[in-house]
């Protein structure tokens, strides 16, 4: 496999405390192996390839990835440090260079990042971090071929409907994470103690 690559961006600061960037980046990606039998090229299928030589493989798939991310920090000394990403972004495959692209395994679309602490007198500081992700594309089982007794029996679990290949799409994901932080300062040493939630919304 082979890749080409490119980015272009801008960064604004404001006096170290407001720092802004925004980059375009995309990515091509050539002779990607891909599945004789499927037609689904390697880099999609993870965990659920075997082992090396287990198929007939062509480096006949092409891919592509870009889209923009926006960052920014904001600094108040000793009182306020946020930092946030987003980025927007596809991630295709095709086989063969007369088909259409379809969503790779990792086209998940957006990715949102943000973070930041307070503190508060007498060694007191806050902080949260937010995640969010768009839901990965996913290819549904083919019901109709699993059911057979013969299928089932030859891999013990449904197969997937590779005429659908990642048309499906799961629900996009988003988890709050808050810590407290107390800090007390002796003559020699310095002792910390913190208060971790994570996913307080229980998504």
């Amino acid at each position: 496999m082979h890749t080409a690559s490119g980015a272009v961006g801008i960064e604004w600061r404001l006096r170290e405390r407001l720092q802004i960037s925004l980059e375009g980046f995309f990515k091509q990606y050539y002779d990607i192996p891909v599945s004789v039998l499927t037609g689904v090229p390697l880099t999609c299928l993870g965990a659920d390839y075997g082992s090396i030589g287990e198929e007939d493989l062509t480096a006949s798939g092409t891919g592509r990835s870009y889209g923009v991310e926006l960052m920014g920090r904001w600094i108040i000394p000793d009182k306020l440090n946020i930092v946030g990403s987003v980025t927007l972004y596809k991630s295709e495959f095709r086989n063969g260079r007369g088909n259409e692209y379809i969503p790779s395994s990792w086209d998940n679309r957006f990715i949102v990042n943000l973070s930041g602490v307070y503190d508060l007198p007498k060694n007191w500081s806050i902080g949260a971090k937010l995640s969010a992700i768009g839901g990965a594309p996913y290819t549904p089982y083919d019901m109709e071929e699993s059911s057979r007794k013969v299928v089932w029996d030859a891999g013990g679990k449904p197969v997937y409907d590779y005429e659908r290949y990642n048309q499906e799409r799961l629900e996009p994901y988003m988890q709050l994470d808050i810590r407290v932080d107390k800090e007390f300062y002796f003559k020699k040493w310095t002792l910390s103690l913190y208060v971790d939630l994570e996913n307080v919304t229980f998504s």
